[in-house]
């Protein structure tokens, strides 16, 4: 028996968004795509930003009904890691499979299987409740890089960058 949560994730889980070397750009925009399209399902806005010929990060927003409202970031990853050995696997790193209650895929918890349900709750939040007390911003990148934060930051309009 799967639930929506899971079905998104066993979705995600299959594109293989590897950011490390053999790796297709095309994955990595295709993961990016779908946390994004996520976002404007439920009623949200989301754009990829690319900077400085980067992978593309995503960046979404779910306003509060409230203009003063105050924003949660949610903020993670898609990209993975490369199988490494494949030899190593019981199963294909891009097949996820549930075995003994648990999920075995690339991404299943670094970072897409964390990510994933907070960025669940927050769609549904948005779906149900037109008068949320919360602006919900998303921020998924590729890589880690203080540089970018700090840019896409000042695009989400009440963040401001650290400093």
């Amino acid at each position: 028996m799967t639930t929506p949560l899971l079905d998104d994730l066993l979705d995600w889980l299959r594109i293989p968004s590897i950011s490390t070397g053999g790796g297709d750009p095309a994955d990595l925009q295709r993961a990016a795509k779908w946390a994004a399209d996520r976002v404007r399902g439920a009623g949200g806005t989301a754009d990829l930003v690319t900077i400085d010929g980067g992978n593309p990060l995503v960046v979404g927003e779910l306003r509060a009904a409230q203009p003063d409202a105050p924003t949660v970031l949610i903020y993670g990853h898609y990209d993975v890691q490369g199988p490494g050995d494949l030899g190593l696997w019981s199963s294909p790193p891009f097949e996820p499979q549930v075995r003994d209650g648990r999920l075995y895929a690339r991404g299943a918890s670094d970072d897409k299987g964390n990510f994933l349900p907070l960025l669940h709750v927050a769609c549904a939040l948005a779906r149900e409740s037109k008068n949320s007390t919360c602006t919900l911003s998303a921020l998924l990148r590729q890589t880690p890089s203080p540089k970018i934060i700090a840019r896409v930051s000042t695009r989400l309009g009440t963040l401001a960058p650290a400093s």
